[in-house]
């Protein structure tokens, strides 16, 4: 029995000499969107007949979509190329996404009233190729900008979810860092289906970019970050799927991974390496 006692506490012990702080990104690195699911909610034969019509590929729609935002909102981006906030593809978003709507200074309800003004704007210019388009670009607002299409098109990464749990084995504090508006994080959040990755982070320990008006890879968010939690940036592992924040977050002092093209055996390799699991 002195033994066995002997043995958890060796195991307790050597867990705590090894714990980590583990800091994850969200989108793209734990949770990731069903395009199937968001098409399904523009609709199928507006998307069919926008495919047919030239206006179909992801990349012009995207393309499009910041160019309408920019000359609506007359918002460029910041001049400091190292403040540029990205999507998932490295495409520069325009100001109006990256600050007022991202850190939550406008309302999802407020970006799609001006969305549609900067539609009519476009299309009273003559600039959508055919209606086709315009029906598609205005789908794609309403489908990124809508916090309830967003969480319910949105799931948990299995592979993610398994690093996550083998973290928590671990002995690993986690949290969460996201460039996410509140509306549309709350709502996912509140979704069952992502239950199983909340019990293991929280919300209190978790921080998207709507809580606090700031967002990566401004340095502001990791400092506020760090002082919110009150953490040692030389104990914590930030994970993100963008090159910029992790670059950003090592600037800061934390030790920073890239998840790169969503593989998660280099990440698990790279988390053994540190003792994050």
């Amino acid at each position: 029995m002195f033994k066995k006692y002997t043995a958890l506490v060796w195991v307790l012990i050597t867990l705590c000499a090894h714990a980590k702080v583990v800091v994850w990104d969200l989108g793209f690195t734990l949770v990731d969107t069903n395009k199937f699911g968001i098409v399904g909610e523009i609709g199928w034969g507006t998307s069919i007949s926008a495919f047919f019509n030239g206006a179909g590929s992801q990349k012009y729609l995207r393309n499009t979509m910041n160019a309408i935002l920019l000359q609506g909102s007359g918002c460029q981006q910041m001049n400091d190329p190292a403040s540029w906030v990205r999507d998932e593809n490295g495409t520069v978003l325009p100001l109006i996404m990256a600050d007022h709507w991202l850190t939550n200074k406008l309302t999802s309800d407020q970006i799609l009233a001006l969305t549609d003004q900067y539609i009519d704007a476009w299309n009273a210019q003559k600039k959508f190729r055919n209606k086709a388009e315009k029906n598609m670009l205005k789908g794609v607002m309403r489908t990124v900008f809508s916090p309830t299409i967003v969480a319910k098109h949105t799931s948990v990464i299995g592979s993610a979810l398994n690093l996550v749990k083998k973290c928590s084995l671990r002995g690993s504090a986690q949290y969460i860092l996201s460039n996410w508006e509140r509306e549309s994080f709350e709502a996912l959040y509140a979704n069952k289906k992502n239950m199983k990755l909340f019990k293991y982070i929280p919300r209190s320990k978790i921080t998207v970019s709507g809580d606090c008006g700031l967002v990566k890879p401004h340095a502001s968010i990791f400092t506020y970050f760090i002082e919110k939690y009150n953490l040692n940036p030389a104990e914590c592992i930030f994970i993100d799927d963008q090159e910029e924040n992790v670059l950003a977050a090592r600037a800061c002092g934390l030790c920073a991974l890239h998840l790169q093209n969503g593989d998660y055996k280099k990440l698990e390799k790279e988390l053994k390496e540190l003792h994050a699991l």
